[in-house]
């Protein structure tokens, strides 16, 4: 186990699920449980996972099994534990592959999952319960990271802290960016490359080029990456993937860490160790219209012989969301 967040064999409890189910064998000290994050649970919300909602928590040692359909869903989600801060390291990529004769509008080379999270230099469990006790929020994460990695830019001791993908030239690359982090938005770059975004949340898009994604907290975004970079711009073969905050709502300054995680994308071939990468261009963290061109340049994929969006509406309705807050502990 180590010592700051809930890992095992001194790894994140994270891994792509490619199947149509899902099962939990609790090794943890910790009673925790896992929600399926974007599953529509049509007929099976008792299997959507929040602790203390849908189930109380698997107990140490026990095992749970869930069964749920995701038949009619093709994409990418994620998993994640639902309980305390467990979800800071536990949590996964759930890739829906399409069926063999599905019209899948992506057709990549080959495909990365980009895992996008937080890390915090404490125990994520105490965290939690020291905002309960003291009605202050947690302090902010120490670093963001890619694939449980911080990358370059932080002052890490440990080696082999920052990601490497690795392409080749002229192919296409088909990226499963999912944002995993508690609460932050993040601004995703990859110097000299663009992206097509082709589907968010398992819902596939008209394709829309761009050379940034935004992505909210618990948002899958699927973008196809050509590596075509002009090789003059890295002699060395090497070009940084940044992953940055985006906040619009506290003009005061941001309530976290203005820093970035890095992983590198290395040309085969062509990587020079010896080069340092490219780093992009960074949006600063409040650039809003670069987040408003991104989200509202995202329309549903019409394909033919399925149905559009109904034209004529029948009901108006105005909803409102608030946020309620409870002083007492949750108890199962």
């Amino acid at each position: 186990a180590c010592e700051y967040n809930v890992c095992v064999l001194s790894l994140f409890i994270f891994g792509r699920i490619d199947i149509y189910f899902g099962w939990i064998d609790n090794i943890l000290l910790l009673g925790h449980d896992v929600r399926r994050h974007g599953v529509f649970q049509r007929g099976s919300q008792w299997a959507d996972g929040p602790s203390m909602i849908t189930q109380c928590p698997v107990g140490p040692s026990d095992n749970y099994t869930y069964r749920f359909n995701v038949s009619d869903q093709e994409g990418t989600l994620w998993w994640h534990a639902h309980i305390s801060f467990l979800r800071a390291t536990v949590y996964g990529a759930i890739v829906l592959n399409p069926r063999a004769a599905a019209p899948f509008p992506a057709k990549p080379d080959t495909e990365h999952v980009v895992l996008l999270g937080e890390w915090w230099n404490a125990n994520v469990v105490d965290l939690e319960r020291m905002a309960f006790l003291t009605g202050i929020p947690a302090r902010n994460a120490d670093a963001y990271t890619i694939n449980g990695k911080p990358g370059d830019l932080y002052n890490c001791t440990a080696a082999n802290q920052t990601e490497v993908f690795r392409v080749r030239r002229n192919e296409t690359h088909l990226l499963r960016i999912i944002n995993a982090a508690l609460n932050t938005p993040l601004f995703v770059k990859v110097a000299g490359h663009g992206f097509t975004v082709v589907a968010v949340d398992a819902s596939y898009t008209t394709p829309y080029a761009t050379d940034v994604v935004v992505i909210a907290p618990g948002q899958t975004v699927d973008a196809l990456m050509v590596a075509d970079a002009n090789a003059t711009a890295s002699p060395g073969g090497r070009f940084y993937m940044a992953a940055t905050p985006y906040d619009s709502a506290v003009p005061s300054g941001p309530p976290f860490s203005q820093t970035t995680a890095t992983a590198v994308v290395e040309y085969v071939g062509e990587a020079d160790d010896a080069v340092p990468p490219v780093l992009p261009a960074r949006p600063d963290y409040n650039d809003t219209a670069t987040a408003h061109r991104f989200w509202s340049n995202l329309t549903a994929l019409v394909l033919p012989g399925k149905p559009t969006v109904p034209l004529a509406v029948d009901t108006h309705m105005f909803v409102t969301v608030g946020l309620g807050v409870s002083d007492c502990q949750p108890a199962c």
